[in-house]
């Protein structure tokens, strides 16, 4: 009896496999793991995505943050007085000094230009120089015609007193046709030849050698020196 009731629950035991119900139980199992391991899976993709979006971020932030802090830095000393180099380099201007002297010396020499010298009632064209003899010339012509009688000389020059001394500067000089300079600070003389000794330079006549010659070499002249 105990045999066969031993061998009776073997059986339906074996059977129990076989049976429906077990064959649903092991499919809801089988799907339920499955629905598991996919939610995990995408608990982990989602997991790395916002990890990646966090780091992404950051590092946007950490960018901004360096071009907030790079643009508040204050200019150094060196960069201001580099860009300074560079614009007085690109853009030089005269300095204020060498702006008077230059307005002072085109006021001298528009000065000068009204000093004109007149041989025997005919207006030459004079270049003067710019020195202190010229000027004090302009100013004495200024207050009133200064005339001078000249005496030919030597057969290169014309030679007259000016009833006055005038400053200075005598140099070793080498003359040639339509030189005018002060000779001993107080005599004119203009040249129509070429001679060498101790003069004072006044100016040249802008004529040719051939006119100066044909003006100067007929015999005495009359200057006119005045201020127009």
């Amino acid at each position: 009896m105990r045999t066969g009731l031993v061998s009776y629950r073997y059986e339906n035991r074996g059977n129990a496999f076989k049976r429906p119900a077990f064959h649903l139980f092991a499919l809801l199992i089988i799907c339920t793991l499955l629905i598991c391991f996919t939610a995990c899976g995408s608990a982990s993709d989602a997991g790395q995505s916002s990890r990646q979006e966090q780091s992404a971020g950051s590092t946007a932030a950490y960018a901004f943050a360096d071009a907030e802090e790079e643009k508040d830095v204050p200019e150094s000393a060196e960069d201001k007085d580099e860009k300074n180099t560079i614009q007085a380099v690109s853009a030089p201007e005269p300095a204020p000094e060498t702006q008077e002297l230059d307005s002072g010396k085109t006021d001298r020499e528009e000065s000068m230009k009204k000093l004109k010298m007149e041989i025997n009632g005919t207006e030459i064209p004079v270049v003067w120089e710019d020195n202190k003899s010229v000027r004090a010339l302009m100013e004495l012509a200024a207050k009133e015609p200064v005339v001078v009688e000249m005496s030919m000389y030597g057969g290169f020059e014309q030679v007259g007193p000016l009833g006055t001394n005038l400053p200075r500067n005598d140099q070793p000089t080498t003359t040639s046709a339509g030189d005018i300079v002060l000779y001993s600070g107080d005599q004119i003389v203009v040249f129509y030849g070429s001679n060498s000794w101790s003069y004072t330079r006044l100016g040249n006549m802008e004529l040719a050698p051939e006119e100066i010659s044909k003006l100067l070499s007929q015999g005495d002249v009359s200057i006119t020196l005045s201020v127009k």
